[in-house]
């Protein structure tokens, strides 16, 4: 009986020296312990928006939300997978492809809260850059959520929206915030993205005249025209970007972002 019990007892002191962590990620506080974590945690950030060839992430789910329900696909032939419940108007509470698109939206949020919170500004001019990225994204995701969940702007700034996180922490689960709030917190972050990115990176991250086309859009969609306007006549007169042609749009969703276009805008 003795025995028994030191080797429970053993037992119980070899668990307690077991290592918990996750075998194929990194918790965000040790990734943001490094030098390169807010680098690493904004990558990791469009990656969750990015999605994969499997159909997760934002991305690919938010286009089959807005294209499938519209006049710009013809589905022929039979299918089983939940997105065909936009294509027919019969929208379901459980649809899988719903879910994805909340979940990978808000991951993606907290994730940009994180960094947020995380570094300060006026750092240097590369950790600037990053925190603008996340200030951008999510005010992307914010944007395209809202629009997605609540009701239209001009129909009413009081109307319901999504629920308004901006803290990294994850108990945190904040109620439906309105359609008002939403679209200023999505303004107020864009501003602030304006204003700290400064650097010309690749095509396929966030930029200052990335955040002043979105800035034209949000404004064009609370219908004030002037600073519509204002934003626009900023990316246009910047002289780095110009409308993809008639000839190169059939094609454009076959291009390597990363290769193609750097210089072209499709509205």
């Amino acid at each position: 009986m003795k025995k028994i019990l030191i080797s429970l007892i053993a037992l119980s002191f070899v668990s307690c020296n077991t290592d918990l962590s996750p075998y194929d990620s990194k918790e965000s506080d040790v990734i943001l312990a490094d030098a390169t974590g807010l680098q690493t945690i904004t990558i990791g950030n469009y990656a969750l928006l990015k999605g994969d060839a499997n159909g997760g992430g934002f991305f690919n789910n938010l286009y089959r939300f807005n294209e499938y329900s519209g006049d710009n696909v013809n589905i022929s032939g039979v299918t089983s997978d939940n997105f065909f419940y936009y294509y027919n108007y019969r929208n379901i509470k459980n649809n899988v492809r719903t879910n994805i698109t909340w979940n990978s939206g808000y991951k993606a949020i907290v994730g940009c809260n994180r960094a947020i919170a995380k570094f300060a500004e006026g750092t240097d001019a590369t950790t600037d850059q990053l925190l603008g990225e996340n200030y951008f994204l999510r005010a992307y995701v914010y944007f395209s959520l809202v629009n997605m969940f609540g009701r239209p702007y001009n129909q009413g700034t009081e109307n319901l929206g999504v629920p308004l996180k901006i803290s990294d922490n994850i108990n945190d689960i904040p109620p439906r915030a309105t359609v008002g709030a939403v679209y200023d917190q999505i303004v107020s972050d864009l501003k602030k993205a304006e204003l700290l990115m400064n650097i010309d990176k690749s095509n396929v991250y966030a930029s200052k005249l990335a955040a002043e086309a979105l800035l034209s859009r949000v404004y064009l969609y609370m219908e004030n025209n002037d600073k519509a306007i204002e934003y626009a006549d900023k990316v246009i007169n910047s002289g780095k970007y110009m409308l993809l042609s008639k000839t190169d749009l059939p094609s454009y969703s076959t291009k390597v972002p990363e290769k193609q276009y750097r210089n072209h805008f499709c509205f």
